[in-house]
């Protein structure tokens, strides 16, 4: 497999799972605190963990498997280049899941 087709695919990958987190975000965004309840000086919990987990386990759990298979392939094929998209690929990640946990609360001293 030439290096050009390796680099595409990465790309590929790495552009899918930028879709991935941007709909994971907005599936977990249902969940969040509203401004309103915040400036009202309601101290609200939400994201109820059952309606949280309906929405984005479904998401974490495709990517995951697709980032597993795709990381065990560059193992097995010995093509540490393809590594760098899926390396990049893996940071969108926790900078998702952080945005999401960010939106769960009311900030401090609000």
């Amino acid at each position: 497999m030439t290096d050009r087709l390796i680099s595409r695919r990465g790309a590929g990958l790495f552009a899918l799972n930028a879709l991935g987190a941007m709909f994971y975000v907005y599936a977990a965004s249902f969940s969040w605190v509203m401004p309103q309840e915040c400036a009202a000086g309601l101290r609200t919990i939400t994201g109820e963990p059952i309606t949280w987990a309906v929405a984005i386990l479904p998401i974490l759990s495709l990517f995951f498997l697709i980032n597993f298979v795709w990381g065990v392939g560059i193992v097995r094929r010995r093509r540490w280049g393809a590594g760098r998209w899926w390396l990049a690929a893996a940071v969108l990640w926790p900078i998702a899941v952080w945005i999401d946990f960010a939106h769960h609360a009311c900030p401090a001293g609000s």
